[in-house]
């Protein structure tokens, strides 16, 4: 009795009074009972350390065994299936309560299903919020819901939230916001509602200077990055010392050898290509030209490109940057991401695509440069970005289809026709000097015909 005492003082401790109760069976052996459920305690200790963990010893001891069945926790013996928000599920007794709470979780149904074992309850929460939060519930056979169900949660409808109602800056009350989570974002600022109240809230917005700094450090980090790159493609000279390898030569190099041969080769191929040129001038004219309505230019907060020897690239004063954020914080801002009215297409009427422009922030004139000269998706005509038309890409159906393959392909017509046209006059000329060396055996046969009745 005192050791029964002892694991009962235990469990009341550690699950709450009551909840698992320990006795002796009418073997004469321990027998542990909690309501509406089953408690296993699985122990592989040796025999004299047994169940230490509540003064007994456990490595695995909970009221509720998610790896086990219907069956084995429940003793239920009959297959189950119900809906959640019309999402249908079906499981047999044989079923883990794990393997049931994963499949729920992993459905489309916008539920989540979780277990406490501090509770020893099987909870659903809807992942949506606000007043779209509902959870309908229906058996379809069997009991897994229900107040004499395996989980104690009636069917039908629950909400489970409302939605966010309040007023921003309008002491009139005349323009109702409402939102279906207590997180929202309005002109690029983010609210976090944490309570009810019927009291206007005073609050500050702060701009996040050192952030936009940032930001815009990075951003001409990279437009430089690109502009470099595309600068070292066009003006790189080439080698002609390394032209392309035929298959013979081929055959007597490693590949070692013709890896660094074709690299050698390559370079220089794209010097002075109009299509990367374009760009580079398109990007550059993104920069220096002014956004509309703005009364800022680049130079004004500290942004200038360097000189032409230079490529062009630009650079930042970081301390007439920091001023003008400071100082001008929604101009500068403006300046980098404003949006024309304009969506943005790659077929645009030329008057469009200048208004589009003339209103555009840098960042977005940058984007739409990019958009035009390597997106590899298609537009309404079918086509992609022009490098990618024009040069293709790998592991794409471009990098067999493109401009330049279309220019070989068209060279290798011109060479099988010339081949064509070529064996077609060595034919002729075959033909024109059998007939001729006929022509001189019949002279000279003739000559010397000739030759011998002159002789007589």
């Amino acid at each position: 009795a005192s050791l029964v005492s002892d694991i009962q003082s235990q469990f009341d401790n550690i699950f709450g009074a009551g909840r698992v109760t320990a006795g002796i069976n009418v073997d004469g052996a321990l027998q542990f009972n909690a309501s509406g459920s089953i408690l296993q305690i699985i122990d592989n200790i040796e025999s004299d350390t047994k169940l230490e963990y509540i003064g007994l010893r456990s490595i695995d001891m909970s009221i509720l065994n998610l790896r086990g069945s219907l069956s084995e926790n429940f003793g239920y013996e009959e297959n189950v299936s119900f809906s959640i928000n019309g999402t249908e599920f079906n499981f047999t007794y044989e079923d883990s309560i794990e393997n049931i709470m994963k499949t729920v979780n992993e459905s489309t149904a916008n539920v989540k299903m979780t277990y406490s074992s501090i509770t020893d309850k099987i909870t659903l929460s809807a992942t949506k919020t606000g007043s779209n939060s509902e959870i309908d519930i229906q058996n379809l056979s069997g009991n897994f819901f229900g107040p004499s169900g395996i989980v104690k949660i009636d069917q039908g409808i629950t909400k489970n939230g409302q939605d966010a109602m309040f007023y921003l800056n309008d002491e009139s009350k005349e323009n109702l916001i409402i939102r279906s989570s207590n997180t929202f974002t309005i002109d690029n600022v983010t609210y976090t509602l944490k309570e009810e109240t019927v009291t206007p809230i005073d609050f500050k917005v702060e701009n996040n200077e050192d952030g936009v700094f940032e930001s815009i450090k990075s951003f001409i980090e990279e437009y430089n990055s690109i502009v470099e790159e595309l600068t070292s493609h066009v003006t790189q000279k080439r080698d002609y010392d390394y032209e392309p390898l035929s298959d013979e030569q081929k055959k007597e190099m490693s590949e070692d050898q013709i890896a660094d041969w074709e690299e050698k080769a390559k370079q220089g191929l794209l010097k002075a290509d109009n299509t990367i040129y374009s760009m580079l001038n398109e990007l550059r004219t993104a920069f220096i030209t002014g956004v509309e309505n703005i009364n800022m230019t680049f130079g004004s907060i500290g942004i200038n490109t360097s000189s032409y020897t230079n490529n062009g690239i630009i650079t930042i004063d970081e301390t007439v940057l920091k001023g003008a954020i400071s100082g001008k914080f929604d101009d500068v801002v403006s300046l980098f991401t404003r949006e024309s009215s304009i969506s943005y297409k790659r077929d645009l009427t030329s008057e469009d695509a200048a208004e589009r422009f003339s209103e555009s922030g840098f960042c977005q004139r940058v984007n739409d440069i990019v958009k035009k000269y390597i997106t590899t998706s298609r537009d309404e005509n079918g086509n992609k970005g022009l490098l990618i038309e024009k040069a293709g890409i790998e592991n794409d159906a471009s990098e067999g289809t493109n401009v330049l393959t279309r220019k070989i392909d068209e060279i290798k017509e011109r060479l099988d026709r010339a081949n064509e046209l070529m064996d077609k006059k060595e034919r002729g000329y075959w033909s024109q000097f059998s007939n001729l060396e006929v022509a001189i055996n019949k002279l000279n046969t003739q000559s010397g015909y000739v030759s011998s009745m002159m002789e007589q």
